[in-house]
């Protein structure tokens, strides 16, 4: 394991040096494989064009501090720091890896016949630095990125057409009792569940690096809540009146501006980070409402409010109804 960690900090300090003044950008491109990504900006506009695509969606160390803890060098490697560095979880395998493969995966696989081959080989490319670009940051080791873009792109291949809530909550039931049983091993074991959190306030360059929202307890009730409140948004009539109705007619667009402005919104509000447990907890009301909100809420007020205004006039001549009422058959689409 030491020796692999080596390699990793080999080839992230050669990405470094054949990157230099290249951060800023590599840095954004990264972005993409970041978790807040999807459900503060992808999640709007996904379920918005089409909701049934939106439904497919361990210890490690990280380079940044293993290279100051492990005592394996005699002469510490300048790796760089950036702000996106100091992550207070375990780093193995990649999260941001798994995100970028799993999310992106399929956004490019359900519009690939809509590009030619020339984009799909660039899209391909973009996954692969998104992938990197946690070696860049020096939060991953080149082979926890490559096992979570493995990882990612194995669960696109689940089966979820037939999702109802009572997968959603044993998915999220699943998730708790696990984090609960590593929880209790840990402290069987005699290892502080919280070692990550302390070896990134230990040797992150700027503690205003360090943000409450890395934690690993932060992102166990972040992801509970999105499946909680994605599991309440399908098995709601709301999302069931909406699934099949969609009109490419222009409501669409209007559905993806205010479910945009209602994350945004959801985001915005401070949750207490002086009270851990008001804060973990208003992460996952956040989440969930997101989820539900996104998925089911919006889209059928939209929907409501988009025939009252599409409704023919009574005094219109009878052919012209027939002939509107033909052309919404014909853009029906989903």
């Amino acid at each position: 394991m030491e020796a692999m960690h080596k390699y990793g900090v080999s080839f992230e300090l050669w990405l470094q040096e054949s990157l230099q003044g290249q951060a800023e950008r590599f840095l954004s491109i990264t972005k993409v494989g970041d978790p807040d990504l999807l459900i503060l900006y992808l999640l709007p506009f996904l379920s918005a064009i089409n909701r049934s695509l939106f439904l497919r969606m361990l210890n490690g160390e990280r380079p940044y501090w293993w290279i100051h803890s492990s005592g394996a060098y005699e002469v510490v490697p300048p790796l760089q720091q950036f702000p996106l560095t100091c992550e207070t979880g375990p780093g193995s395998p990649s999260g941001h890896a798994m995100i970028t493969a799993s999310v992106w995966y399929i956004i490019v696989w359900g519009y690939v016949t809509f590009i030619g081959y020339s984009y799909q080989v660039r899209l391909v490319y973009l996954l692969v630095i998104a992938d990197y670009g946690g070696c860049f940051k020096t939060l991953h080791c080149n082979s926890l990125s490559t096992s979570g873009f493995v990882i990612g792109v194995y669960f696109t291949r689940f089966p979820v057409e037939m999702l109802r809530m009572k997968h959603c909550l044993a998915l999220a039931i699943v998730l708790v009792t696990t984090a609960f049983l590593v929880y209790v091993f840990m402290i069987l074991l005699g290892v502080e569940p919280d070692w990550s959190v302390k070896m990134a306030m230990k040797w992150c360059q700027n503690r205003e690096w360090v943000h409450l929202n890395t934690t690993p307890l932060n992102a166990l009730f972040r992801d509970t809540g999105a499946i909680i409140g994605l599991g309440l948004a399908v098995h709601s009539r709301y999302f069931l009146q909406t699934l099949h109705n969609m009109h490419r007619d222009g409501s669409e667009i209007i559905t993806a501006l205010v479910t945009f402005i209602l994350v945004q919104c959801c985001a915005c509000i401070p949750r207490p980070s002086q009270h851990l447990g008001l804060y973990y907890l208003g992460t996952f009301v956040q989440n969930c409402c997101i989820s539900f909100g996104s998925v089911a809420l919006v889209p059928y007020v939209v929907k409501m409010i988009w025939n009252l205004n599409q409704m023919p006039d009574a005094n219109a001549e009878p052919k012209k109804d027939l002939l509107h009422h033909s052309r919404r058959k014909l853009t029906a689409c989903f």
